[in-house]
């Protein structure tokens, strides 16, 4: 758990990294091409991340708590 820990540390530096060096004009270009909404602007693409990554967020609690019991 610990290496899965400093791996995401090491990947969020690396998106700040990222984050930080966009210009406002950055923001309309495509991150990537989606499977199903086709292509996404910069913006777009961290708004779905952050979707995905909290959807991940609510699971892990959820097993959490089970364990817990």
């Amino acid at each position: 758990l610990a290496d899965v820990a400093r791996e995401w540390r090491h990947n969020h530096d690396r998106v700040g990294a990222y984050l930080d060096g966009l210009q406002e004009s950055d923001m309309n270009r495509v991150l990537f091409q989606h499977p199903v909404t086709g292509p996404l602007p910069i913006h777009e693409g961290f708004k779905l991340l952050d979707a995905h990554v909290g959807t991940h967020e609510r699971q892990l609690d959820g097993v959490l708590a089970e364990l817990r019991e």
